[in-house]
């Protein structure tokens, strides 16, 4: 039997960071694993005086180099139709190539965890809030209950939470809040807030 999808009173989608940085370390590290696989076939290519042997593990690292590069153009199209690109497939990709290496193994890995990382990372950044709890969609999920917080305000786009550790967090919401509804989440909150 499955366990039913909780619902929350509000989710508030916070204003995105620019990603410019994940996707450029992405680039690099699919830029490195390319220009390392044709290496490998050219130098193993030549040392077999350019016999192709396709069960050789240097023409599968060729195969997935130009696996790695048609997904790359992928995502270079879906950048230039407004879709964000997730290279995390290519990741993947080079990380089976890197296995192919012989003392590939923790490249390989460190791949998968940059595979892996991607997608939480490029969420958008939310908390979902309702009688019980406040959940933020980071990586890993945070969550806080209503006594830990002393004070959440939502004014002019911007929600702000006191924490009683003395911690404020203050971020711009990405949408433009109508003053009924903002007013409607902050009589939600103190009431909250009284209740805990």
């Amino acid at each position: 039997m499955r366990k039913p999808v909780k619902t929350y009173e509000y989710i508030v989608v916070f204003k995105r960071n620019s990603l410019k940085l994940v996707d450029w370390i992405s680039k690099l590290l699919m830029f490195i694993a390319i220009v390392a696989f044709f290496y490998n076939y050219i130098i193993q290519a030549k040392a077999n005086n350019w016999h192709i042997d396709f069960s050789a593990a240097s023409v599968r690292c060729l195969l997935i180099a130009v696996s790695i590069c048609l997904w790359w153009l992928y995502c270079y199209k879906l950048k230039r139709e407004g879709k964000q690109p997730f290279y995390r497939f290519a990741l993947l990709l080079a990380a089976v190539g890197w296995y192919n290496f012989p003392n590939g193994f923790f490249i390989c890995i460190g791949y998968l965890i940059a595979a892996v990382l991607e997608k939480p990372v490029k969420l958008l950044p939310e908390v979902a809030i309702d009688e019980h709890e406040l959940v933020f969609n980071t990586f890993p999920v945070k969550k806080y209950k209503w006594n830990e917080i002393s004070n959440i305000i939502m004014k002019d786009g911007v929600l702000t939470i006191d924490f009683k550790t003395n911690k404020l967090f203050q971020k711009d919401i990405n949408d433009e809040v109508g003053k009924d509804i903002e007013k409607e989440f902050n009589a939600f909150c103190a009431k909250q807030l009284v209740q805990n």
